[in-house]
């Protein structure tokens, strides 16, 4: 009797777009952080616009919220990507 030995690689979150929406996601959410935070402080804490004129409330709230949210989801995917959960080799004995 042969014995077939197949392997299956399995890559799990260590995907080239893992890392891409993480730094996406991470810089745009800063940026949002950073604007509803200057609408707060009337300062100008971005470099490339100028959010010191927007209006707390409501622009400048959700802006911190969708920020903080945006962060929070890097932070997760950059979790799973360094964690070594879902990696590794499946051996199919036949």
């Amino acid at each position: 009797m042969q014995k077939e030995i197949r392997q299956d690689k399995i890559v799990g979150s260590r995907r080239f777009s893992n890392y891409f929406w993480a730094f996406f996601l991470f810089s745009g959410g800063l940026s949002f952080l950073l604007a509803g935070i200057s609408s707060y402080f009337k300062l100008n804490l971005l470099p490339f616009a100028n959010p010191k004129e927007l209006i707390f409330f409501p622009q400048g709230i959700v802006m911190v919220f969708y920020g903080t949210l945006s962060l929070l989801l890097s932070l997760y995917i950059i979790i799973t990507y360094f964690g070594i959960l879902e990696v590794g080799i499946m051996n199919i004995i036949k």
